[in-house]
């Protein structure tokens, strides 16, 4: 939809989405109209939002491209913070119906402002490169590595009493990616080395293949990996947020205590994320989830299925939340570093879309998996753990795939 309908258009469609969400939950009188307002309008009004703003950032930054998205999804955790006091403080004042109408209006306000700040990132995939030696006055056209090149023979004027001239055109094409899918990750795009460059924008075929689903990109094994690490991570990553509150309680915490534990992680992830995004720039995006994935599902084992005080769960919530949370993040972030400039977008498109398939799916089997061992929640927390190792366990082997010298940052 981004290279279809461009940025501004999807934000667009996502701000009305919302909004129409907010406005028509506060006119319900049953409950499958929330299902509708909150669940689809709201829904996929936000996944509009997310992503488009993520995709954007993405394609403006190259070598400082983590601590970027990292600023920009630490807004979530400052999101989360403000308004659950927000929304206790409308509904203790106001009734559920106008409690929906003046967040949509906000909701309206502050995403129309920020739609409008963005600006659509115009990318040519392909160029040709004018390199000037300033020593013998030469202008070479070096066209893009992966092409064919193409010979046209105009007509041209013979003279019989002397030798035949021919003038002869070469005409550059490019035909598609050849090695690009197998290039190594790395934050440093190639860069011409000549006295003085510029560049002449050519269109190129590819610019079709681009914006459809370029199932292509499956062809690098770090990125597949990379993805189906996405899905796994995705799968259990909002459990243990959705189920501290009930946890609490079940260990004999007040509802107002099980209620800080979703605060306290989002606030950890308000700095973490931007800390750790600097930490991915340094030494690798590939390096760094490895380390968070490790280190979240160490977490779930040893802290989280020991909690049995606030203190010990509190803890757990701030390594969760700090370590999960930039793994999230990191995740997309790792993808573009796995597949060419041209074709971010497309990426991007297939990992979110796994965030969303997971994200519906992790937390009714932690539920159903907690009915089974009759409200127990260890077999719930075992599967987080696990799951998050074998994430990082994935991660490690797209980066050696992607190069084996571990002591390089990738």
């Amino acid at each position: 939809m981004i290279q279809k309908m461009g940025a501004r258009t999807v934000l667009a469609l996502g701000v009305i989405s919302v909004t129409s969400g907010f406005i028509g939950a506060s006119f319900a009188t049953k409950f499958w109209h929330l299902y509708i307002t909150i669940g689809l309008l709201f829904g996929s009004g936000g996944c509009f939002i997310y992503f488009t703003s993520i995709t954007v950032l993405a394609q403006y930054f190259n070598r400082r491209r983590g601590v970027v998205v990292g600023i920009a999804i630490s807004g979530s955790g400052i999101g989360a913070s403000v308004m659950a006091p927000v929304l206790r403080y409308l509904l203790s004042q106001l009734d559920f119906r106008w409690t929906m109408r003046i967040l949509g209006g906000c909701m309206f306000v502050c995403l129309s402002l920020a739609a409008c700040l963005v600006r659509p990132f115009d990318q040519t995939p392909s160029a040709l490169t004018i390199r000037t030696q300033p020593d013998l006055g030469v202008v070479d056209l070096t066209p893009s590595p992966t092409s064919t090149t193409q010979r046209v023979d105009p007509p041209c004027h013979t003279n019989t009493d002397t030798n035949s001239s021919s003038l002869r055109t070469t005409r550059s094409r490019t035909t598609g990616p050849q090695d690009e899918y197998s290039r190594p990750l790395s934050g440093n795009e190639p860069v011409a080395s000549s006295s003085s460059a510029s560049t002449v924008p050519t269109p190129s075929p590819t610019d079709d293949t681009a914006s459809s689903l370029d199932f292509a990109l499956f062809r690098s094994i770090s990125y597949t990996l990379i993805f189906l690490g996405t899905n796994l991570f995705a799968l259990v990553y909002l459990v243990p947020l959705l189920l501290a509150p009930s946890y609490a309680t079940s260990i004999g915490l007040t509802a107002a205590q099980g209620a800080t534990m979703i605060s306290i992680s989002s606030a950890v992830g308000i700095v973490s994320r931007i800390i750790i995004g600097y930490i991915s720039d340094r030494y690798g995006v590939l390096n760094t989830t490895v380390v968070c994935c490790f280190i979240s599902g160490l977490a779930c084992l040893l802290l989280w299925l020991q909690a049995q005080t606030y203190a010990l769960l509190a803890t757990f919530m701030v390594f969760y939340g700090c370590f999960a949370g930039s793994s999230i993040m990191l995740f997309p972030v790792a993808a573009t570093r796995a597949v060419p400039a041209s074709r971010v977008s497309s990426a991007l498109g297939f990992v979110f879309f796994a965030h969303t398939i997971g994200y519906l799916l992790g937390t009714p089997l932690a539920q159903f998996i907690i009915q089974v061992q009759h409200g127990g929640y260890a077999g719930a927390i075992v599967f987080v753990g696990i799951a998050n190792l074998i994430c990082g366990v994935i991660v490690l082997i797209a980066r050696i795939a992607a190069d084996p010298r571990l002591w390089i940052a990738i």
